[in-house]
């Protein structure tokens, strides 16, 4: 498990969100691990749409053409429950 605050900047919204990261590895038919899938859940802790849910899923792959040093890619979703709070 991972346990991480992850930033995003973007061009009208920004926030922080505090998530909790439970990888399992994806094998082939030989049993070799080729990559991992990931399923992301959290709040926002700061900025836009602060103390929201968070939720979101991955998959890390190697071999994969893409920018940067990491020998890994990433794709996946992650999005935030509007409305998700409990209102008082």
């Amino acid at each position: 498990a991972i346990e991480a605050d992850y930033h995003f900047h973007g061009s009208q919204h920004s926030f922080t969100a505090h998530v909790h990261i439970l990888q399992s590895p994806i094998k082939n038919e030989l049993g070799v691990v080729i990559g991992q899938v990931g399923v992301v859940n959290g709040v926002v802790t700061d900025g836009w749409l602060k103390d929201e849910a968070v939720e979101g899923v991955y998959v890390r792959v190697s071999g994969v053409p893409h920018e940067g040093p990491s020998p890994y890619a990433f794709e996946g979703v992650l999005e935030i429950r509007k409305a998700s709070k409990d209102k008082d």
